[in-house]
């Protein structure tokens, strides 16, 4: 796995690439939550380059997004491209509780 954010203003895009998983989650996490702890008013996670995502990554994200939401700030996803990892989260319904970022996922910030 690898991340990378771009910053603008109090906005931050979070990209991520290749596997999170049980071995991944643990860092994952602590990325996202030092941008939570940053006091970011709006969040993306770009996950376009993300091949491979189990549960317990798609738990660091909803923990994350409840985080997020209590505070009354944005937290958007912009899903896998890869069809498998996308299926997540048609398959656990999350695509339908999280704010999807629709925008391409390789759009620079």
């Amino acid at each position: 796995m690898d991340m990378s954010s771009v910053t603008r203003d109090h906005h931050i895009r979070v990209r991520v690439s290749g596997r999170i998983d049980a071995a991944e989650s643990p860092a994952f996490g602590a990325e996202l939550q030092s941008h939570l702890d940053g006091g970011a008013v709006d969040i993306t996670i770009d996950l376009g380059d993300v091949d491979y995502l189990d549960s317990s990554g798609l738990a660091v994200l909803v923990r994350s997004w409840r985080v997020q939401t209590a505070r009354g700030r944005r937290f958007s996803i912009a899903l896998p491209t890869d069809e498998s990892a996308r299926r997540i989260f048609s398959l656990t319904g999350f695509d339908a509780v999280f704010d999807i970022d629709e925008r391409d996922t390789v759009e620079q910030g």
